[in-house]
């Protein structure tokens, strides 16, 4: 197990131990969860428009990111632009790829930008919303980087290495390259539930609702096949949120009463109430969404 000041222990065999036995309270704590409490972005991620798909509401380490869109039925070409905060910089290109790399003359100095992107037949990725990115600047970065590092060199399986890097980066809104781990990590044969339930969170924080609900649903039917119904409870709980800002309110309710199920068969009474008081709350909710 490895300690969120990235001390690893490892529970004695045949007997029942808490994780303050081996990890005790610290202020060491290097893995954190983020206190952005930011609901998660509401976008239904319209087929018809070339919404972002990276870097979008995250922090980078690089400065000479890779821009990625969606692509759009029936678009020839894509004018792509990044605005800084100021009138410091407006850079455009034109491609017809829905993947390039920033090719400016200098490498984008630390700060927010906005990423907007249209097709040859004007529609553009603002329909949705105006999505950015922030550039960490270079001690920062450095910081970071030594940090994973540290996590890098942990004797840990790799699975285990990917998800603590995830969680580090989280921690830090390095939402990107917590996806982009996660995702490679994915390639490499990981069938953990975690590490797909990870992701489905994170694409749900980013406003990526239709690659969150991928990564959710092969998450469940993972958690199934292990019987583990904690994973699978909140699985179906987080497929209610995806569901209605897909505008599916009728799925949503599935979703919704199948979540109860499983808190009910976890013994957990608390949460089916609060899933019973809210139902009405979550299916208005879809209206607002339109």
């Amino acid at each position: 197990m490895l300690c969120s000041n990235w001390t690893t222990w490892k529970p004695e065999p045949g007997r029942t131990s808490t994780v303050n036995e081996g990890c005790p309270a610290t202020r060491d704590n290097r893995i954190i969860h983020s206190e952005d409490d930011t609901a998660p972005t509401r976008a239904a991620n319209n087929q018809n428009i070339p919404y972002l798909l990276s870097p979008r509401n995250t922090s980078l380490l690089d400065n000479r990111p890779t821009l990625r869109w969606h692509q759009v039925e029936g678009a020839e070409s894509y004018s792509v632009r990044i605005r800084g905060q100021g009138l410091d910089l407006d850079w455009k290109t034109h491609s017809r790829e829905t993947e390039i790399l920033y090719s400016g003359e200098q490498p984008l100095p630390p700060g927010y930008y906005w990423l907007i992107v249209e097709t040859d037949n004007g529609q553009r990725s603002i329909e949705e919303g105006v999505f950015g990115f922030r550039v960490l600047d270079e001690k920062k970065a450095t910081t970071l980087l030594k940090e994973v590092e540290k996590l890098q060199q942990k004797q840990l399986s790799e699975e285990a290495k990917t998800l603590a890097i995830a969680h580090f980066y989280l921690s830090e809104d390095l939402k990107y390259d917590a996806i982009d781990i996660l995702e490679q990590s994915i390639k490499d044969g990981n069938n953990l539930v975690a590490t797909y339930q990870l992701l489905g969170n994170t694409y749900t924080q980013v406003g990526l609702t239709r690659l969150a609900k991928e990564r959710y649903l092969k998450g469940l039917e993972l958690a199934q096949t292990a019987s583990d119904l904690n994973s699978q409870a909140e699985i179906q709980k987080s497929l209610v949120i995806i569901t209605l800002i897909l505008d599916s309110k009728e799925e949503a309710l599935q979703w919704l009463e199948q979540a109860q199920v499983s808190y009910r068969a976890l013994g957990d009474e608390s949460e089916v109430r609060e899933l019973e008081q809210n139902k009405s709350e979550i299916l208005e909710a879809a209206l607002d969404l339109r």
